[in-house]
């Protein structure tokens, strides 16, 4: 047995070949050719011929082995011959076989109608054909009749499938069409020093005409290794097809639009500057694109699986690799027709290509700036000139790997090949300038920076003139005299010349930092010169117009007699520039008081360094809560009530405080009724995250669709903002869930939300619906599916109940 055909050769005595023929499982090879015949025939046929078992018959005719039994017993009791079973028609054949339980074929059975059957497996996999028989057995009920066994049932059923899902063989035109793919299963380069694996992405494109291919590796999915991938093919092709037909992937279709198939715009780019349409393929037909699977079921078997074996440490190393395998799957003969698929992409395809550009696709990318005040914008950290005439404009800047092209209003403002290297590179045209900066040398020069200085004061000249001599480049010194110059708008010129004047007399080299905090020690020390500046607060009587009442200032313990301190208020006004508050207090509190004193050196370090840390770790919670948005941020687990009647167990919440739940990126249901408490659990949870230093966001669902909605109106970069800002934080609270129905457009912002966030982010959800009655909410079937799976599958839940907690609360207030 060959390829599902079985060879039955008759030999006789003298041994000579008397006859030859064959049973294929689709009919009799003659030499008259090929004769279709019913199922039953073929099976009386190969049984009155011999030489196969019962099993090896229903195994080639993919039949039942109850069916081949009935057949042979049928061959003993009326001793049919080869002769008499290809003397029957496919009705007589049919007719012998009589249903188990006795009569003829279908008398007394209720014959199911399967086409509907089959129809409805193939919109929703996940209905059994014994549902179906199910079905239909309460209809023959109904109807008085006898229903077919299950077994019986799933051969009408497979039959009628078969014959629904009859194919169509394409015939392709040289030079039409290239089929596009990424391959599934992917190839690994290993780095030399880590010995650490980094997955290989290879890219097929396949000609279905002459079914030659290229293929190659990438270390990305991405548009460019997307689009480069082609670029690389149609070279080895020397031309380019007519039309692309690739997936449905991103790079290749904007899929924001459902049921409608967009190309993207950078792919509709690069297809118009080769002179080729993209089709991509009907999403879930993979039928449109056979040929792409099997190619890439073909460079699966041949490169990437053989490519697994070996260790490859380079991506050029895997690629030469991949390149020597496909040169040897094209030149391979046909096993089944003459040639090979380079040969005949030779002789009759190549000549139907079109040809390639002049120039190779480049690929760009759009963004939008807005022009500084010295008429440059920033791209990637580098500046680029535009005229002058458009400073504080937006313009759209588009980008290749070789240049930058400037835009406004639709027209070329500048172009300018593209800085690459060290970050802050100029490309200054002159034509952009002002007449004025366009007379100048240098817009920057030591006699600027000098003017600008002793305008100023003397004191700020001379550290300007120290910080140029201190540089052997002169021109070195710009960009921190600009930034000490700079100080003078951020502060005031006089803060600036007495700090300059200060940092002088010390003799030190005058830097941003150093002058900068020199300003702040002063500014502390003004304001420790006027003692009630602090401590001055500012009332007015409830008598209207009366003067103003003063507190007096907190006095401070003086040193007691033979202690003093070598710190003075410049000192402490030092350590909070330099961000350690907290650190500060506690050195006043250690030198007011006496009973420090017997601690060591390490001691009271150890002491100050906590009361920073412990500080610094209360901002920062502080900071947590107000990003989290709660409607109660004082909400915590301490307070949560336990009445009878709650279900809430203390040991449960109190495990669920310490947040592992979150550190395994699991999901939370709180499910209970109006009132019962559960958004102030959720937030009380969400305060006990915060408190262990996770990033927490609590918001409603109606919320979410209201500030998404509003983003996508936008048209700008909100929306993925938004997007990025639910999907990324490690804790996502979303209270009133489900309370009111949603759209499809927010089903989708939703899904895309818990799609990125499964087993990646922690999602506390707080409901007053059972997760059931969630899908009545949901605009489509398959939306709602994909949702809740994501969400209810093995997610923690906890029901609450007991009182009405707002009218509990009321009444304790009352009493």
């Amino acid at each position: 047995m060959l390829g599902g055909v079985v060879l039955v050769v008759g030999w006789f005595g003298t041994g000579s070949l008397e006859s030859v023929s064959c049973v294929h499982s689709g009919g009799a090879v003659t030499r008259k050719g090929l004769v279709p015949m019913s199922k039953r025939k073929r099976i009386l046929l190969m049984l009155a011929r011999g030489g196969l078992s019962q099993a090896d018959v229903a195994a080639v005719l993919h039949v039942s082995k109850r069916d081949v039994s009935a057949a042979s017993r049928m061959i003993r009791e009326r001793g049919l011959t080869v002769d008499d079973v290809e003397a029957m028609t496919d009705a007589d054949a049919d007719g012998l076989f009589v249903v188990p339980g006795g009569g003829e074929s279908g008398a007394g059975y209720l014959k199911p109608v399967m086409g509907p059957f089959v129809e409805r497996r193939r919109r929703d996999r996940r209905l059994t054909v014994k549902m179906f028989w199910m079905e239909y057995c309460i209809q023959a009920a109904s109807a008085g009749l006898m229903a077919y066994s299950y077994q019986t049932f799933c051969e009408m059923f497979s039959d009628e499938a078969e014959r629904l899902g009859a194919v169509r063989h394409f015939r392709h035109e040289p030079g039409a069409k290239a089929f596009i793919d990424w391959a599934g299963d992917t190839a690994a380069v290993t780095d030399r020093l880590t010995g650490a694996r980094s997955k290989v992405y290879v890219l097929v494109v396949c000609l279905p005409f002459s079914d030659r291919f290229w293929a190659q590796g990438f270390t990305d999915m991405t548009q460019r290794s997307w689009q480069e991938g082609q670029m690389r093919a149609f070279e080895e092709f020397g031309g380019v097809p007519r039309m692309l037909v690739p997936d449905n992937a991103a790079t290749a279709t904007d899929r924001s639009a459902a049921r409608v198939t967009l190309v993207n715009r950078e792919y509709e780019r690069f297809a118009e500057h080769y002179g080729t349409a993209v089709v991509p393929a009907r999403v879930r037909k993979p039928r449109d694109k056979s040929v792409a699977e099997s190619t890439v079921n073909l460079v699966e078997r041949w490169v990437i699986a053989p490519a697994n074996e070996t260790t490859f440490y380079t991506l050029d190393e895997f690629n030469e690799f991949c390149e020597g395998k496909v040169d040897w799957l094209n030149s391979r003969p046909f096993s089944a027709k003459e040639g090979s698929r380079r040969s005949v992409y030779e002789t009759e395809e190549r000549a139907c290509m079109q040809p390639l550009p002049a120039e190779r696709y480049e690929m760009c990318e759009w963004r939008s700036a807005k022009v500084s005040p010295d008429y440059h914008i920033v791209i990637d950290y580098m500046h680029y000139s535009v005229p002058h005439a458009l400073i504080g404009r937006s313009v759209d800047a588009r980008l290749t790997d070789s240049t930058v092209t400037v835009m406004h209003d639709g027209a070329v403002v500048a172009e300018h090949r593209r800085l690459r290297g060290r970050k802050g590179q100029y490309s200054t045209i002159v034509d952009h300038m002002p007449p004025a900066h366009a007379a100048m040398d240098s817009p920057w020069s030591p006699e600027r920076f000098t003017s600008w200085a002793r305008r100023i004061g003397p004191q700020t000249g001379l550290a300007i003139e120290r910080v140029m001599a201190g540089r052997t480049i002169v021109e070195q010194s710009f960009v921190p005299c600009r930034n000490i110059l700079g100080l003078s708008k951020t502060y005031t010129p006089e803060l600036l010349e007495r700090a300059c004047g200060r940092l002088n007399e010390l003799g030190a080299l005058p830097s941003y930092t150093a002058v900068r905090n020199a300003i702040l020690a002063i500014k502390a020390a003004d304001r420790a010169a006027v003692p009630h500046a602090r401590h001055t607060t500012t009332r007015r009587r409830a008598a209207g117009g009366q003067g103003e009442e003063r507190r007096p200032p907190a006095r401070r313990r003086r040193l007691p007699e033979g202690r003093a301190s070598m710190l003075t208020e410049e000192h402490f006004a030092m350590l909070t520039s330099f961000r350690i508050r907290a650190m500060a207090d506690k050195l006043r509190e250690m030198i007011d008081d006496p009973s420090y004193d017997s601690l060591t050196f390490e001691e009271r370090m150890e002491m100050l360094i906590d009361a920073e840390a412990s500080a610094r770790r209360d901002r920062k919670i502080s900071k947590l809560v107000r990003q989290a948005r709660f409607k109660l941020p004082s909400a915590c687990v301490e307070d949560v009530l336990y009445l009878p009647g709650r279900k809430l167990d203390k040991d449960r919440v109190t495990r669920y405080a310490e947040c592992r739940w979150v550190d395994e990126c699991e999901v939370m249901v709180v499910i209970s009724k109006t009132g019962c408490g559960k958004s102030y659990l959720c937030q009380a949870l969400g305060n006990a995250a915060c408190r262990k230093l996770i990033p927490v966001r609590y918001t409603r669902l109606a919320d979410i669709c209201d500030d998404l909605n509003r983003s996508r109106a936008a048209a700008d970069d909100s929306y993925y903002q938004k997007m990025d800002e639910y999907k990324t934080v490690r804790l996502l609270i979303i209270d009133d869930f489900m309370t009111t129905p949603i759209e499809t457009r927010n089903a989708i912002d939703l899904f895309e939300i818990m799609e990125a966030r499964e087993h990646r982010r922690a999602t506390l959800i707080a409901s007053q619906l059972e997760p059931n009655e969630w899908y009545l909410r949901i605009e489509g079937e398959l939306m709602a599916d994909s949702i809740l799976n994501r969400i209810a599958t093995g997610a923690r839940y906890i029901d609450l109940d007991g009182p009405n907690m707002r009218e509990y609360l009321a009444k304790e207030k009352e009493a």
